[in-house]
Formats: C-alpha cells, structure tokens, sequence
C-alpha cells in the first residue's frame, strides 16, 4: 500500500543505524518490516547485504574463536596469563572479533539551576491540603465518604 510508504522507509533507516552498529538481527528485524509495510527492492537489497555481512561476521567470530583454541598452549601462571586476561576488549578489537564501540565526544552540562517559581497562596495552599490529606481522596475534595456522584463530581471541577 501507498499509504505505508514512509513508514516503511523510516523502518528502512532505523535498520540501516543497527546496522552501522553492528547489530544485525534488529538490522534485519526493521528491514523485513520495511518489506512488509511496502516491499522496495532498496530493502530487500538491504535484506542481502544484512545476510552477506552477518555471515562474514560469523565467519570471523568462527575463525578467530577457533584459532585461539587451538592455537598454542596456555600457562596458569606468570605475567603471560595476566597480560592475556588483562588485554580485554582492546585486544579483541585490534584482533578484528568484535566491532570498536563509536563513543562521541560529550559536551560540557552547563550549571543546572533550579528555576523560582511564584506561586499564589491558593495554589499553595492547594498543594499543602493535597499533600497532608494521607491519600484519603475525599479529604482532597473536601466531601464526606457518603458523598453522592453528584457531589464528588462538582467538587472535583473545582
């Protein structure tokens, strides 16, 4: 349908985000519902080229995961341990296994200050009555617990 048209190509962007950050499965979630709001043949181009780079990422997760096992022995003890479990995420990364988070820079919060407000004697007042009736919702109206609809009613347009 016409209609869905928009919808489907803002699905299609949101796709395109996940898979800049490499979240492949939402990628291909927002794309296939792309399709089925309006099929375009940009989104199921999308749809393959999510496929294509899901499967070389595995590939690689496969290969490098695979390696490491097999590769080389493993000492309990001495630096060479603790330098290998002290790498993290950054030798990780450097090896190509998982994706460099993109961080942008932050910029500075200015003083947050909170703002004065005026406020009648009424609307204080008010707010003084609310807060020391104890959720006893009748004292907040000002009626009695057998009040009628009726009156619960034109005390609450007050």
């Amino acid at each position: 349908m016409e209609v869905n048209k928009d919808e489907a190509l803002r699905c299609l962007d949101i796709a395109r985000r996940h898979l800049l950050n490499g979240n492949y499965p939402s990628a291909r979630k927002f794309g296939q519902k792309s399709i089925s709001l309006f099929p375009t043949s940009d989104a199921r181009a999308f749809i393959s080229l999510v496929d294509a780079k899901e499967t070389a990422a595995n590939n690689s997760n496969a290969s490098s995961s695979s390696t490491s096992r097999t590769g080389g022995t493993s000492t309990s003890t001495g630096a060479g341990a603790g330098a290998a479990a002290g790498a993290g995420a950054g030798a990780r990364a450097a090896a190509g296994a998982v994706p460099p988070l993109s961080r942008s820079k932050s910029t500075p919060i200015p003083d947050h200050k909170p703002v004065e407000r005026d406020y009648t004697p009424e609307q204080a007042a008010a707010v003084k009555g609310i807060r020391s009736s104890g959720g006893d919702f009748y004292k907040v109206l000002g009626v009695k617990k057998d009040a009628t609809d009726i009156e619960i009613k034109k005390a609450y347009r007050k």
